[in-house]
């Protein structure tokens, strides 16, 4: 398998018949694509490619590969994720005041899979990196890893310690819907469990006040707290709307200068 994938890389993207990484990308045979994520035996590093666009990196991000994205550039996760015993995992479209109240001193992460609304669009999530690095937070971007339970075990896999995950009350109450829950395996909230002693995460509710939090079997069973933190209620869908008053200064000019929402 290995020779067959060096094979296609040189002969399509080294010598160039592909003119894109994305191009090269997207028409990997996928026999090759899969074969080689399930074996773990081959990767290719373009942390530093001149001439990858951030969408191209993004198309490269899989549940082997997430990304850290800081200071205008990407980083491997590896040197970010052993800093943070804190995630804030949101859509962030935009990132708003309340947000960077809430999340102060935590990484930021966005999925490229919501679990209830489907693939994010790739040039969405570029705009919603970029203001997030303009309010000064590393993001973590990841893709295959929809449910926290993946993304959890993922980031144990890249060195983390226990983490506490920041989530709105709507996504805490999806978390512990029944649909979203296999139902087959008795293990499935077991790094979340309160009353398992190797717990290594919990959650991080954000109240609001008009949604309160699911009580059932799942909700009782995992280990979860509201935050601590004050923090202004704004919602992005206020900004969206025109509220521009509830992003900081420099995500506002972002989005007067790219015409977003409008």
């Amino acid at each position: 398998m290995l020779a067959e994938f060096m094979g296609w890389f040189l002969s399509k993207v080294l010598l160039n018949k592909w003119n894109t990484w994305a191009e090269a990308i997207k028409r990997m045979p996928i026999f090759l694509s899969n074969s080689l994520h399930e074996e773990g035996s081959f990767s290719i590093d373009v942390l530093r490619a001149p001439d990858i666009s951030i969408e191209e990196h993004l198309l490269l991000c899989n549940e082997h590969t997430p990304l850290v994205y800081q200071n205008g550039e990407f980083k491997r996760p590896v040197d970010f994720i052993r800093r943070y015993s804190r995630a804030y995992r949101g859509s962030f479209n935009p990132v708003t005041i309340s947000h960077e109240s809430i999340g102060h001193g935590s990484m930021f992460e966005i999925s490229l899979d919501n679990v209830r609304k489907g693939s994010v669009e790739l040039s969405d999530v570029v705009h919603r990196v970029k203001m997030l690095d303009l309010v000064g937070r590393p993001t973590l971007i990841t893709s295959r890893n929809p449910l926290f339970v993946d993304l959890h075990k993922s980031l144990l896999n890249l060195g983390a310690g226990s983490m506490e995950y920041i989530l709105g009350v709507d996504t805490f109450n999806a978390v512990v819907d029944e649909k979203y829950i296999d139902q087959d395996n008795e293990l499935f909230f077991e790094d979340f469990d309160s009353s398992n002693s190797m717990q290594s995460a919990r959650f991080v509710v954000v109240p609001r006040a008009d949604c309160k939090v699911t009580s059932n079997e799942h909700s009782e069973k995992v280990s979860w707290k509201e935050t601590e933190v004050e923090f202004p209620e704004v919602s992005s869908s206020a900004v969206r709307s025109g509220n521009l008053e509830f992003v900081s200064s420099r995500v506002r000019k972002y989005i007067l200068d790219n015409n977003l929402y409008s």
